[in-house]
């Protein structure tokens, strides 16, 4: 065993957030907190096939903090940890870091009980909840009204269950729930998603309620760690290597990007790749993140920054590696705030199709994809789970949309008619969410709808009503979407993300929607 360096710096946080959650008992509470102080120290580690029980009896002593081992959720996943080798090396990480990585080998993890850190199995580690309260009356009332009837607390938590962990919610058969009262959302989840809840919730506290004249994007939990590694590999570099093992290249960007690079090497076992494999590459004069790419991709692999490192990984796992940003999309909304919002909600509606049909089609839970966006119009703001690389695509997107909009004055403006024909996908409240509910709500639609010149799902007609996951999907001329729009919500089936697309069919369905909802809709399918 190779001693880690004690060289431990405090990685602060600022715990000034307006509103903070209220744990169930105040002095565990405190605990933890302390606890969160010691694991957020850093330190410099060094282990080569040493079995977890001694790494974990030398972070006992390290951090002067309880860890024990779940024993039979350890034995479950055929592990014993006198047995088990650990080899993990960084230096200059955090206990809480080096602890995610190091037992991500093992596909374990660890959660914290009372005063102690328990190292457990995923899916024991999904089970254990504890409840939060968050004040959240500043994010859900009314810029109109003080009313607690006018506040729209549906729509804060369908944010939070969309974005962070949407399997694990009790709607969709999860552990954890969600409710509101008077206010505030009480919240029974793991303690890890607890610090995304809150971190997001901090993040939208940051938009103001009117919309400023720039587009805003803030990262939801993002580090000084990762801001800082994702910097230095924008510089521009040069990589020479011939037939060197992969483990010895990786060792080489540690030395010049001065950041510690992990090998994910379930991900590379699952891709058939050792870390023996020679590279060969010869680039120079781009930036560090995309000569990574260039080198990795012959292996099927890429990189991602997670846990204050850079990690070489699978191209398939770091596609489900989903971080979210907030979008304060203020520049490209014209509407004026009305109570009812049903203008603002539109542009929302015709701002995301435009994104999901453009970037990474694919990625978005609409076309069963795992990134989501969904809209908070009280703060202008788009929250967004996808991949760094679909939130740099996203965010050059809007870019491009904010540039446009500055020369708009100068050229004539499409006409919008009530006849245009565009295709609109309307997100189910989750207790619609299923087949025998959809089905209903698709039959009344089409009675709604029924008459000669609006013909609904026939095989001459442009006009269809169908569902798709969690999505109500209708192509159908402007005037109707906006009756359909009134009886829906009058209906209640609606959490108010719905998102629209565009003027005309032929305008959605052309370069940029081909093979997205064209394709995936393409041929018979039933409603439900």
């Amino acid at each position: 065993l190779r001693q880690p360096h004690a060289d431990r710096t405090m990685s602060r946080q600022d715990t000034s957030a307006v509103a903070a959650p209220i744990e169930t008992s105040i002095s565990r509470s405190q605990e933890i907190s302390k606890l969160k102080s010691r694991l957020a120290e850093k330190a410099n580690f060094d282990f080569f096939e040493v079995p977890l029980q001694e790494v974990v009896s030398w972070l006992k002593d390290a951090l002067s903090v309880n860890i024990q081992c779940d024993l039979q959720a350890l034995e479950e996943e055929g592990i014993s940890p006198e047995d088990e080798p650990v080899t993990f090396n960084a230096r200059n990480i955090s206990y809480r870091a080096a602890l995610n990585h190091l037992l991500a080998q093992l596909n374990l993890t660890w959660v914290v009980e009372e005063k102690l850190v328990t190292i457990t199995s995923r899916d024991r580690a999904e089970e254990t909840l504890h409840v939060n309260i968050y004040p959240v009356w500043d994010l859900v009332k009314s810029p109109f009204s003080d009313k607690a009837e006018d506040a729209d607390v549906d729509t804060l938590i369908e944010s939070i269950t969309t974005t962070i962990a949407p399997h694990s919610w009790d709607d969709v058969g999860g552990p954890a729930s969600i409710s509101s009262f008077k206010g505030m959302l009480t919240v029974s989840q793991t303690r890890q998603l607890h610090e995304e809840v809150a971190q997001l919730l901090e993040s939208l506290r940051k938009f103001p309620v009117e919309p400023t004249d720039a587009i805003q994007v803030i990262s939801a939990g993002e580090s000084d760690e990762k801001a800082t590694i994702l910097q230095r590999l924008r510089a521009v570099t040069e990589l020479d290597f011939a037939e060197v093992p992969l483990e010895d290249v990786v060792e080489s960007l540690v030395e010049e990007l001065d950041v510690p690079v992990l090998l994910d090497k379930r991900a590379l076992d699952d891709e058939g790749v050792s870390t023996d494999d020679p590279v060969s590459v010869q680039i120079a004069g781009i930036n560090m993140g995309n000569a990574l790419n260039l080198m990795l991709n012959d292996l099927n692999l890429t990189w991602i920054v997670e846990d204050e490192a850079v990690v070489v990984t699978s191209q398939e796992a770091a596609e489900e590696t989903m971080n979210c940003r907030l979008y304060g999309v203020g520049p490209l909304i014209d509407a004026v705030r009305q109570p009812e919002m049903d203008s603002l909600g539109e542009e929302f509606d015709d701002l995301i199709n435009n994104i999901t049909l453009t970037i990474s089609p694919s990625s978005w839970d609409q076309v069963g994809g795992p990134g989501s966006i969904v809209a908070y119009p009280s703060r202008s703001v788009l929250i967004v789970s996808n991949t760094d690389e679909v939130h740099e695509k996203m965010q050059r997107f809007l870019r491009m949309l904010t540039r446009g909009r500055q020369g708009e004055n100068s050229s004539p403006k499409a006409t919008r008619r009530p006849d245009d024909v565009g295709i609109k996908s309307y997100r189910l409240a989750r207790r619609y969410r299923n087949l025998q509910a959809s089905e209903a709500i698709v039959k009344q639609l089409e009675a709604f709808l029924e008459g000669s010149d609006n013909a609904i799902n026939s095989s001459e007609s442009r006009f269809f009503i169908r569902v798709t996951g969690d999505n109500l999907i209708v192509s159908h001329r402007r005037d109707a979407h906006t009756a359909l729009r009134s009886v829906l919500k009058k209906l209640g089936v609606l959490d108010g993300t719905s998102s629209f697309g565009g003027s005309a069919g032929s305008e959605v369905m052309g370069s940029s929607g081909q093979g997205t909802f064209s394709g995936a809709m393409s041929g018979p399918m039933p409603a439900g």
